[in-house]
């Protein structure tokens, strides 16, 4: 009984140590109002972008009858909701919602502050989610073939609008009925205590004590309170990339099937469509990701007391931008013809500029063939129908590879009948007979 209360003990020790360690890393890394400038500098900009982006998509859909309707697009303008909210309300405004005198350009208020943790823990964790729906709604659109009608009569619709939001409005009201909305050194975030780093035994908290109390009671190793952070992720992440597994898949078979039967155009077409359609999908995860990589890796870098100035300056660049990355997935079928139409043109004028030698050689594969070589084949033509009507033992000519082949067939003798009028054109046979002759000539 003594031993465990002893280890309990150390681990608390231990854990103390590296939160002060920690604590006292990050007070030196913003000691200066330089460092301060400089990473609200960098987080606005990159957040600016993402909201100019994600408004342009919105009233895009929002401005077409035809595509506002479909279910794919009402969860890309909810999606840029939730970026616009997160981009705005905590990279964007950074410090200034924060009390006056509580950080380095705060011009705010308590009740700014917890407005703006609010508004941006709402839009951060609901994207998170929303992507999550994206991904499904594609995978049951192309692997499955359900269509508008079907994702509407089953009310699949309604089920990937709400479920975002059921899930993560519950988390915020909490946060603000705990005063858990304050500034957390960076901007003001959902689940922080007030004043920073304390917990309720060494510093009193005055605003969000009952969060350090639930959530931020620290063990020898983490606190357990980043698992609640990252449970989003974490839950969703899985979610994504099977969904781009079984896209890739679909696209992957639709390729094979189309080099091994040969099918008729309306169903080429509508495959394309498919695929267009699928690689999309998976271009939308790829975004997603792009922003939950640099998050969970942030997290897990700060729940192991590694404070590393990469740490705060890398998230601060990537994570406000998952609306410029849907904006350029979104744009994509409009300006990728225009990409691919440039790059033939540029393909033809390289094809213009060969050399010599390469020219000759296509010149000699496609040697015209000449007028002799017609009239040897339509009188050797006209010969063979002369002993047709003769009876005679003719020769043949046939081609195997560059060889000729010289058969000797007994010719059926023709009824007697009114012999028909030389055509004036040589037919098709004559056509390739002569091809033949030009060739072997050559």
């Amino acid at each position: 009984m003594s031993s465990d209360s002893t280890d309990t003990s150390n681990n608390n020790a231990l854990s103390d140590f590296y939160t002060r360690a920690y604590t006292d890393a990050v007070i030196d890394r913003w000691n200066t109002d330089e460092q301060l400038i400089l990473e609200q500098q960098i987080q606005r900009w990159p957040a600016l972008l993402s909201c100019l982006c994600s408004l342009y998509v919105i009233v895009d859909i929002v401005r077409q009858p035809h595509e506002r309707v479909k279910v794919a697009n009402r969860i890309v303008v909810l999606l840029s909701v939730c970026d616009v909210l997160y981009s705005f309300w905590s990279p964007f405004l950074g410090s200034w919602p924060a009390p006056v005198g509580s950080a380095y350009g705060a011009a705010g208020s308590v009740a700014a502050c917890s407005t703006a943790a609010f508004f941006s823990g709402l839009g951060f964790y609901a994207s998170t989610y929303y992507n999550a729906s994206l991904a499904i709604c594609y995978v049951l659109m192309i692997c499955y073939g359900w269509n508008e009608t079907k994702l509407a009569a089953r009310r699949v619709a309604w089920f990937l609008y709400l479920i975002p939001l059921v899930i993560v409005l519950p988390w915020c009201i909490l946060s603000l009925a705990w005063e858990g909305g304050n500034y957390n050194g960076r901007t003001c975030g959902m689940m922080q205590a007030y004043p920073q780093f304390c917990d309720n035994e060494l510093v009193k908290c005055e605003r969000g004590g009952k969060i350090v109390d639930v959530f931020w009671q620290n063990n020898a190793n983490t606190p357990r309170g980043w698992i609640l952070m990252v449970l989003p992720s974490i839950v969703c992440g899985p979610i994504v990339v099977g969904c781009m597994f079984l896209l890739y898949l679909y696209v992957l078979r639709q390729e094979l099937a189309n080099d091994r039967y040969r099918i008729s155009v309306s169903t080429k077409e509508s495959r394309r469509h498919s695929q267009q359609v699928a690689f999309q999908g998976i271009l939308y995860v790829w975004a997603y990701l792009a922003v939950e990589i640099p998050w969970i890796v942030g997290v897990s870098m700060w729940a192991q007391r590694k404070a590393n100035p990469a740490l705060f300056v890398i998230p601060s660049i990537l994570m406000p931008l998952q609306g410029w990355w849907n904006a350029v997935v979104y744009l994509r079928p409009r300006y990728w013809p225009w990409i691919q139409q440039r790059l033939s043109c540029c393909c033809c004028t390289a094809s213009k500029t060969k050399g010599p030698e390469q020219q000759q050689g296509e010149e000699s594969a496609t040697r015209p063939i000449s007028v002799e070589t017609l009239s040897v084949a339509e009188e050797s033509f006209a010969d063979d129908d002369d002993d047709m009507e003769k009876g005679e033992t003719t020769t043949t000519s046939k081609p195997t590879g560059t060889a000729i082949r010289i058969e000797e067939s007994k010719r059926p003798t023709m009824p007697d009948k009114t012999k028909p009028p030389r055509p004036t054109k040589p037919d098709e046979t004559i056509l390739q007979s002569a091809v033949f002759l030009g060739n072997s000539q050559h």
